[in-house]
């Protein structure tokens, strides 16, 4: 086994989804979120998101980011959908029971600039985990989990349907 490719960064990390043409190349995206309770070596204490692509030779290039108020505490990239050409959705949760869903064309740059969805209160507590539904027809499924000892289920397709 070999080390393909290494940023610096402190952070919480996922691979985005695999979509025919959405990078030249054959690239893979994945994103990078500033982790909640790091600091780096400037105490910076700025929260970013930000998307990168690895080559098929292994080279490591930023493609798009987004700043956030508060660092990342679980962060999950799923298809967030059945649209196979999308860049999907990325969900982040925050050390204050919150949830954000980015979109994925927008944070790494291929489509326009778009606001996050934020689903505030999701969690008594951090949110400790997020998974996106890989199962055809139930790719909006998001489930998150917290300190507080509650896991839900989210259905980003409807504007209200939190179950537990």
């Amino acid at each position: 086994m070999r080390l393909a490719a290494s940023i610096d960064a402190a952070g919480v990390f996922a691979w985005g989804p695999w979509a025919p043409g959405a990078v030249a190349g054959g690239e893979a995206l994945f994103v990078v979120g500033t982790a909640a309770g790091s600091i780096d070596a400037n105490f910076d204490t700025r929260a970013q998101l930000d998307v990168y692509a690895l080559s098929a030779e292994l080279s490591v290039r930023r493609v798009g980011s987004a700043s956030d108020a508060q660092r990342f505490s679980a962060i999950a990239w799923g298809a967030g959908g059945d649209d196979a050409s999308s860049l999907g959705l990325v969900a982040t949760g925050l050390e204050t029971g919150a949830v954000k869903i980015f979109d994925g064309g927008a944070l790494s740059g291929r489509e326009a600039p778009a606001p996050p969805r934020d689903i505030d209160g999701a969690h008594g507590g951090t949110v400790a985990g997020l998974a996106f539904n890989a199962h055809e027809g139930m790719r909006s499924m998001l489930a998150s989990c917290g300190s507080d000892g509650v896991v839900k289920t989210w259905d980003l397709a409807r504007e209200e349907s939190a179950a537990q």
